[in-house]
């Protein structure tokens, strides 16, 4: 059986209403990390850094149930990564070596 109604005719299933915040009314960064319900939901997690005191940063905002998302170690440390990077983008040793040389990488 085929509605006669228009969507203009039909009431809406829910609404839903939206308020928004000035950023002023928004959480810092410390108070959601300070904040006592997500910290119960374990939406933190402790990060260790080398030769650092451990950061808490948040979890991802999603739950796998085979394969929790958890982090795999620290994050590298600056220009950790950046040789081998440049080698993948096609810089050669030279090039590389003139980008150390005048601090575009370190």
């Amino acid at each position: 059986m085929v509605s006669t109604n228009s969507a203009a005719q039909r009431e809406p299933a829910a609404t839903v209403a939206l308020t928004w915040k000035a950023p002023s009314e928004c959480p810092t960064g410390e108070q959601v990390l300070e904040d006592a319900q997500a910290a119960a939901l374990g939406l933190f997690t402790n990060i260790h850094l080398a030769g650092e005191q451990p950061v808490v940063l948040p979890r991802l905002p999603i739950g796998l149930s085979l394969t929790p998302p958890e982090p795999q170690g620290p994050p590298p440390r600056v220009g950790e990564h950046g040789r081998s990077i440049l080698h993948e983008a096609g810089y050669s040793d030279s090039e590389i070596e003139e980008l150390i040389r005048i601090g575009a990488l370190a």
